[in-house]
């Protein structure tokens, strides 16, 4: 009966995270609701159930779609914790609990938080974490740890807008803010103007912190991009000018959060279940509670049916499902 008790509380807990990050309106009253909760469910005062609520936040963090304030609102949930994350665990663990997340760790960095040492600077250039451009993204902190020819390697492409950039934590590609905006007035403009092929990979930046975005170093096509930022006039434009539909776009159009492409996909690439239950486990990992229930009502005949995804959705913190 207690874990149910702890499951309902969690599950509450988690639809007042997810409703304040994604109302756009009435900031304060969702705030208040949401610290209100977690203040009767005596989160501060318990050091596991912190920990749970913090690897909650994470997930969300990593995956969910990032409205234009979305980061701050994360940032509003963490400082009403931060003195009990400084007391509950070292140093070393508070950068174990955020490592995935290169934004959350420069917030905490600045906040004063979590403090870079040897041992943390030391795994931040290991061949994993220099894949999604730590080294980079993090130098004002570890140059001190670097050595020579790495540190002249990296000084190469800062910038002096290098702080607005990587706080921003997007691809500063000017196509990719055009993208990101829908834009598509100006972004036919300039793909004409700078002979850009529609069918064009977007070129990698060392200041984009999306995962999906920065997985297995591979390069999004401007259509994958477009769905991922549930940017449905560009989006349109691509698959009129015939740009083949993949089966990839779709795990990009859950992360998107639009309705509208995800449809599109499904009225014009037909898919297996097996890829199927991929999107829905994508949903999960992304929170998007909307997302899957469409794919509960459209495609799965019962919802037990989505408990081959029961791994993935205790693996991603989604206890509303």
């Amino acid at each position: 009966m207690e874990i149910k008790k702890y499951l309902h509380a969690m599950k509450d807990i988690q639809s007042n995270i997810l409703n304040f990050l994604e109302e756009e309106t009435n900031f304060e009253e969702n705030y208040a609701n949401l610290t209100g909760i977690l203040e009767e469910q005596k989160i501060r005062e318990d050091k596991n159930r912190l920990q749970s609520l913090l690897h909650l936040l994470l997930k969300i963090s990593n995956n969910h779609y990032r409205s234009p304030d979305f980061f701050s609102k994360i940032e509003k949930i963490l400082q009403f914790f931060f003195t009990e994350i400084m007391e509950n665990f070292s140093n070393y663990e508070i950068f174990n609990i955020f490592k995935s997340n290169k934004r959350i760790l420069l917030f905490l960095i600045k906040e004063s938080v979590l403090t870079i040492d040897e041992i943390i600077a030391s795994k931040m250039t290991n061949s994993k974490y220099k894949n999604y451009f730590y080294p980079q993204y993090f130098y004002p902190e570890i140059k001190s740890f670097l050595k020579p020819e790495m540190l002249e390697e990296i000084q190469k492409v800062i910038s002096d807008d290098f702080e607005e950039k990587r706080k921003n934590g997007e691809n500063d590609n000017y196509i990719c803010e055009l993208i990101r905006s829908d834009l598509i007035n100006e972004f036919k403009d300039y793909i004409e103007e700078a002979n850009i092929k529609l069918k064009s990979q977007i070129h990698q930046s060392i200041f984009e912190t999306n995962s999906l975005l920065l997985k297995n170093n591979r390069q999004p096509s401007l259509i994958e991009y477009a769905a991922f930022f549930g940017s449905i006039q560009i989006f349109e434009y691509l698959v009129s000018s015939e740009i083949k539909l993949t089966n990839s776009l779709w795990l990009y159009a859950i992360h998107g959060k639009n309705l509208e492409i995800i449809k599109n996909l499904s009225e014009n690439d037909k898919v297996n279940e097996k890829s199927i239950e991929k999107c829905f486990d994508e949903s999960i990992k992304c929170h998007h509670v909307g997302i899957s229930n469409y794919f509960l009502e459209t495609y799965f005949n019962e919802k037990e049916d989505s408990w081959k995804s029961a791994f993935n959705v205790l693996k991603s913190y989604n206890l509303k499902f």
